[in-house]
């Protein structure tokens, strides 16, 4: 998946991917590396579910970590359209 977003600072949920894997029920969207050998890639986006509830709320809440040190920034995106380019 892109993360064109990402590398322009945009957390990994709100990425356009992200946002996707978020609302299909991955509660954690995080910018990872997976090391495969010498054939991986770039970074992914990576989605994960969680198996039970306490496990949702520690997704949830790492989620909302990641929204509120975005709204922190002081050079972000002033809007979402980054959810819907379709240049990415």
């Amino acid at each position: 998946m892109s993360r064109s977003p990402v590398i322009k600072g945009i957390y990994s949920a709100g990425a356009k991917y992200g946002y996707l894997l978020f609302r299909s029920g991955f509660q954690l969207v995080k910018d990872w590396y997976l090391s495969e050998g010498g054939f991986e890639g770039p970074r992914k986006l990576w989605g994960e579910k969680a198996p039970d509830q306490k496990w949702a709320d520690i997704f949830l809440e790492k989620t909302a970590v990641q929204i509120k040190d975005y709204m922190k920034k002081e050079n972000r995106p002033l809007s979402t359209s980054f959810l819907f380019d379709n240049s990415q």
